[in-house]
């Protein structure tokens, strides 16, 4: 008797919920079918703060990366973009704009005391020695002569020149880019974003040709203005490799690691489109400028 009561009262219950489930699925206009679904995508949803999933996670070295289109501003592809870090000698970038603004190309510097200093790197000039406005430029973007920026910048005096970049900054419309000298070291608190160096591209490729024209020339010797000879050997490897390139900037320091910003013109709809990517606090930027490129190339292709 006790079991066939127990049997009872478990039929009952089962009933009831059974009757019940069917009343919650009828309020909720759904299937038994949907009702499972619903609970398994609860299973794998991603949590809403999830960062979204980084394409080249483990391929490319560099803690801060950009790609975009220089014509729309659209970004294509980042990494990091908006934290501050440092520019190194992609900073020089900023310089030469300065310098085509406030100088004269073939104006004559003549080389000072001041303008020696082994703190910079490798010397290149000797004392008296005069050059050209325009040669120095050309070092400066070219082999990231450091001490070619610096005849320039102490021709008409250091912290004006420093004011005239970062009056430059301003007329560009950067938010998180700051220098302090012209050679950009880590030690001067100078920074910026890829994002603000996006703009920085976009900048140069619309208003100075000339950056262009300089920073894709390959080797070359010239002689200064006193007769010295001087090689000139570009810091960027990727000139024979990329047929591409509009203009390009290399950046090394300690605290900056490898760094290098590339501009480059693919033929879209039988005219010549500008993206770049950028990458700093890379380990090899080459390879990531590299991958990169090649990414870029492939979906431009599928466009």
């Amino acid at each position: 008797m006790q079991k066939s009561n127990f049997i009872f009262w478990l039929l009952f219950v089962l009933i009831i919920l059974f009757l019940g489930l069917g009343f919650i699925i009828h309020q909720r206009n759904i299937s038994g079918a949907q009702l499972g679904a619903h609970y398994l995508s609860s299973l794998f949803k991603s949590d809403k703060n999830s960062q979204p999933i980084d394409i080249f996670d483990g391929q490319i070295s560099a803690e801060v990366a950009l790609v975009g289109n220089i014509n729309t501003g659209e970004i294509l592809y980042s990494r990091n973009a908006n934290v501050h870090t440092l520019p190194a000698s992609i900073g020089k970038l900023i310089a030469a704009m300065v310098i085509i603004d406030n100088f004269n190309m073939n104006d004559t510097i003549t080389i000072t005391q001041d303008m020696l200093n082994p703190n910079w790197g490798t010397l290149h000039f000797s004392l008296n020695e005069k050059f050209k406005v325009q040669d120095l430029l050309n070092m400066g973007l070219v082999m990231s002569c450091n001490d070619a920026i610096m005849a320039l910048a102490y021709s008409i005096g250091e912290d004006t020149f420093v004011g005239l970049m970062n009056q430059k900054i301003k007329e560009i419309g950067l938010e998180d880019t700051g220098f302090f000298n012209p050679l950009f070291f880590d030690s001067e608190g100078n920074f910026t974003t890829a994002l603000d160096l996006f703009q920085v591209s976009r900048y140069i490729y619309n208003k100075y040709p000339q950056i262009g024209n300089i920073t894709r020339m390959k080797a070359y010797t010239f002689k200064s203005e006193s007769g010295i000879t001087h090689l000139v050997v570009p810091t960027n490897i990727l000139l024979d490799k990329i047929p591409e390139i509009w203009g390009a900037k290399t950046g090394v320091t300690p605290e900056a690691k490898e760094c290098l910003l590339v501009i480059y013109e693919f033929q879209q709809n039988n005219q010549k489109v500008p993206y770049v990517t950028i990458v700093l606090k890379s380990d090899n930027r080459f390879k990531d400028t590299e991958i990169l490129y090649q990414w870029l190339k492939n979906k431009i292709n599928t466009f």
